[in-house]
């Protein structure tokens, strides 16, 4: 039997945001690969399908702007300077956590060439990657959101789920603050420094505790008492 080729124009509504040539493609080709569309009982070819010059097989590459917040590494002028191994050392263990991620959980083929820079974040360390992927799959923001932070704990590092983002795209919390006293703890300036061994110890053991929802963060400081001053200042 023959096959009959439609040419079609698309109109979107006023202040929408038309889709690019390559997400119309995957929009059309995803419907009719993973819903079985048909048109009157007319099969459509999705390798037929085409915008433009794009079709399912010359996609463009999706480019991602990943950034992030790491908590028990401290920032410092070393992580300017690309040439640096305290630089190249942050940078090729967070690409490889990144570029796993994103294979195992969203099946792209990640690109070469991403590339990452470190700023300052009250003496943490705030990143942004730039990472390039080929997919056949719809961009979804929310999705790769949330495939990172939920593979937060198999990065190595401490970092602060609330602040990661994809193209913009962030979780929308509300902060809550708890405020605790230990008694059998002292306070010492260690607790102060956020990659320290004592704060991310001490930390640990309050963020694990219960089944509390959502990315907790702790600030010690001096409501931290040694028994003693407890019993002079009272509860």
């Amino acid at each position: 039997p023959g096959s009959i080729i439609v040419n079609s124009s698309l109109i979107y509504e006023e202040n929408t945001e038309p889709l690019s040539p390559s997400e119309t493609v995957k929009v059309l080709a995803n419907e009719v690969l993973t819903n079985s569309t048909n048109v009157r009982s007319l099969s459509i070819i999705p390798e037929s399908i085409q915008s433009e010059s794009i079709t399912i097989n010359n996609l463009e590459p999706v480019s991602l702007n990943i950034s992030f917040v790491i908590e028990n590494e401290t920032f410092t002028e070393m992580l300017t300077n690309n040439a640096s191994s305290a630089f190249t050392n942050l940078q090729n263990a967070i690409i490889t956590w990144l570029e796993n991620v994103l294979r195992s959980g969203f099946s792209p083929d990640v690109l070469p060439g991403s590339n990452i820079m470190f700023s300052n974040a009250s003496s943490k360390v705030q990143v942004v990657a730039h990472i390039q992927i080929n997919t056949t799959k719809v961009e979804n923001r929310l999705l790769l959101r949330d495939l990172i932070i939920n593979n937060v704990n198999i990065s190595g590092f401490d970092i602060i789920r609330s602040t990661v983002r994809v193209n913009g795209q962030g979780l929308e919390v509300d902060p809550i603050q708890v405020a605790l006293r230990f008694e059998t703890i002292g306070f010492t300036i260690d607790l102060n420094n956020r990659s320290s061994p004592q704060f991310n110890q001490l930390s640990s053991r309050v963020t694990n505790v219960g089944q509390l929802p959502g990315p907790i963060r702790t600030l010690f400081s001096v409501s931290v008492f040694v028994r003693t001053l407890q019993a002079i200042l009272g509860p």
